[in-house]
């Protein structure tokens, strides 16, 4: 259940669904078991307890199920069931495992109770019996699944398939943009796309998915792509992509990335920001005819008079003017030669995996957001539609943002500048 928002569809682990059912299963045979004692302690019964006792055994059977659902049900079952239905198990669950376990033998003793106040030290063997024989059954559940589920998940899995995504340190704040998410991916040794859950089958399908928005300008001017990619794709499909965008008016890309602790959350958003630059003529190579309903837009003029290029060029390793610099110090790197006078160029075959590119471009965004937070002097106050010093935020933002500029070329013939 992901209202077609989820990155990719949950497809729970054989090895979580078999606990998952363990729990459901011992959870489910706890309440069986007590309506077994029921049936043991009603009339005709050849026993010399009283009948308040008796009665007292029954009542206590009868308000376990209500008792359960006060304290568990109202506490836990259904936040869990509900995350279960959205969220991958063993992420949300497990740190509560053991939490559910206790719970389920404080409903089995519970079901006990009042049998072992009357038959004390009597009861005990029984009471052991009757536990393995519900631990051995739950174990025997566990295998047992009502639905053919392998058969969904195979569904789930060809309309909605996972990605890999690359990892980073770094994530950029989050604007409020007109969000499409377009997801890339390799099925059977072919790429494939999907634009907000409507798969294509080709680039060109893309196109036309793509243009049919083209008449809403205004969300045109303001939409971002969210881009998913598996991190082994070669970044030539990414750039592909991107002159497609470039040439259909929408300027502004999000790399959507996993952080490097290695959490994923199906429906985050979360990722690095890209305004798309394209300055040379290289749109014209992109293979790629649209109808026009966009016209696409002219070379971003940028002016690199009296600019100092440093040649950042991403192979195995990072290299800065030929000089090799370790992944772990690039964002400090790139730190100590950002200024206004400076431009890097980035060099890079076709490829290199997207997750080298995200490496090498989430440094340089680090960076960048970082020199400008340390320099910032004016707060933003207020929300995003009544901002309460806009002015003067907007023109503190400009000084910074003229001081660290993001300034930088992609495999572009810098001779003519």
């Amino acid at each position: 259940m992901d209202f077609g928002y989820a990155n990719w569809a949950l497809i729970i682990d054989p090895k979580d669904r078999y606990w998952q059912n363990f729990l459901f299963a011992i959870s489910s045979l706890i309440f069986g078991n007590s309506l077994l004692i029921i049936c043991l302690f009603k009339k005709p019964i050849k026993s010399l307890i009283r009948e308040t006792r008796r009665s007292n055994i029954l009542n206590n059977q009868y308000f376990l199920v209500f008792n359960y659902f006060y304290l568990f049900v109202k506490l836990t079952l259904f936040v869990t069931v509900l995350a279960l239905s959205v969220t991958e198990f063993s992420k949300f669950l497990n740190p509560f495992k053991e939490v559910v376990y206790l719970i389920a033998i404080v409903l089995f003793l519970e079901s006990w109770k009042s049998v072992i106040r009357i038959y004390r030290v009597k009861s005990y063997k029984y009471i052991i019996l009757n536990a393995v024989v519900i631990v051995l059954l739950a174990f025997i559940f566990s295998f047992t699944s009502v639905f053919d589920y392998e058969k969904y998940d195979t569904k789930y899995e060809l309309a909605n398939p996972y990605i890999d995504l690359p990892t980073s340190n770094f994530i950029s704040e989050n604007n409020i943009y007109y969000n499409k998410k377009l997801k890339i991916w390799k099925e059977n040794q072919i790429i494939k796309y999907s634009l907000d859950g409507q798969k294509t089958n080709n680039i060109n399908e893309l196109t036309e998915l793509l243009e049919s928005f083209s008449a809403y300008e205004y969300y045109y001017r303001k939409l971002t792509a969210l881009i998913l990619a598996p991190s082994t794709i070669k970044i030539g499909e990414i750039n592909k992509i991107e002159k497609l965008l470039f040439g259909l008016n929408i300027h502004r890309v999000k790399y959507i990335v996993k952080e490097n602790d290695g959490v994923e959350d199906r429906y985050s958003t979360k990722g690095i920001q890209k305004r798309l630059m394209f300055i040379d003529n290289s749109l014209s190579d992109n293979h790629i005819k649209t109808k026009g309903a966009v016209p696409p837009p002219p070379p971003i003029p940028l002016d690199f008079k009296d600019t100092n290029f440093i040649d950042v060029r991403i192979e195995d390793n990072f290299y800065f003017n030929d000089k090799i610099v370790p992944e772990k110090i690039l964002a400090n790197y790139f730190k100590k030669h950002i200024n206004n006078t400076v431009a890097f160029h980035f060099h890079y075959d076709e490829s290199i995996t997207y997750q080298k590119y995200i490496t090498i471009y989430a440094a340089y965004m680090e960076a960048v957001d970082n020199l400008r937070s340390n320099d910032q002097i004016v707060k933003f106050k207020g929300d995003y539609y009544y901002p309460e010093n806009k002015e003067e935020y907007e023109e503190d933002q400009k000084r910074i943002k003229k001081k660290y500029p993001v300034r930088y070329i992609e495999n572009t013939d810098v001779s003519s500048f």
